[in-house]
C-alpha cells in the first residue's frame, strides 16, 4: 500500500500488506491512517511509515470504517454483519453492536450521525465523544438502521424493497429522519 501526496507527488507511506488493503480512512488530524485488509482493520502513522495497531474481530471483508468526532473511538462494519466499536489507542473492541440488533445479512455502508444532546453514559472510560451518536447503516437485504452507539438499540429501521444498500443512501436520509 502506498500513500502519495498529490500536490508533491512524495510516498508518504509505503507498506507491504497482505492481501492488499481495500478500504482506507485518514484520522481527523491527517497524521494517521487506518485500513482494512480483508478482515482485519491495521492503523499505520505515517511519519513513523510504520503500522502501530491491529484491529481483529471480523470475519468477513470489512465493508466501511467510520471516526466518531477527533477520532479515538471508530466504528467498523463488514459482510459477517458485525458493527464494532473500537477504542484506538488500546486497539480494543468496546463493542459488538451486532449482538443488541440482529443484523439482517452483510452490512454494505456505514456513517456516523450526532445530534446537538450531549452523550450520556456512564459505564466506561472507552468512549470518548461528547455528542449523542448514531450507526447509519444499510445491509445487502435493503434494511436501513439508525442505532444508538454505544447502547446498541436500534433508533429507527425500514426494509426498502429495492434490496441492497450501497454507499449514497446517508445525505438524503439524514435529512429525512433527522429533519
Amino acid at each position: 500500500m502506498q500513500v502519495i501526496d498529490l500536490e508533491t507527488k512524495e510516498t508518504l507511506l509505503s507498506l507491504y500488506v497482505k492481501p492488499a488493503p481495500h478500504f482506507a480512512r485518514f484520522f481527523p488530524s491527517g497524521e494517521v491512517i487506518i485500513f482494512a485488509s480483508h478482515n482485519e482493520i491495521y492503523l499505520a502513522g505515517l511519519k513513523s511509515g510504520k503500522i502501530v495497531r491491529r484491529f481483529k474481530g471480523h470475519s468477513e471483508s470489512i465493508t466501511g470504517i467510520e471516526f466518531i468526532e477527533e477520532g479515538r473511538n471508530f466504528i467498523s462494519c463488514s459482510a459477517d454483519g458485525k458493527l464494532l466499536l473500537w477504542e484506538c489507542s488500546s486497539g480494543e473492541e468496546v463493542s459488538n453492536l451486532k449482538s443488541s440488533c440482529d443484523p439482517k445479512g452483510p452490512i454494505n455502508c456505514l456513517r456516523i450521525y450526532q445530534t446537538g444532546n450531549d452523550a450520556s453514559f456512564s459505564e466506561s472510560e472507552n468512549f470518548f465523544w461528547k455528542k449523542e451518536t448514531f450507526a447509519v447503516c444499510g445491509t445487502e437485504e435493503g434494511y436501513f438502521r439508525i442505532i444508538s452507539v454505544p447502547k446498541g438499540t436500534i433508533k429507527w429501521e425500514h426494509k426498502f424493497s429495492s434490496g441492497n444498500l450501497g454507499n449514497c443512501f446517508s445525505h438524503l436520509i439524514f435529512r429525512f429522519v433527522f429533519g
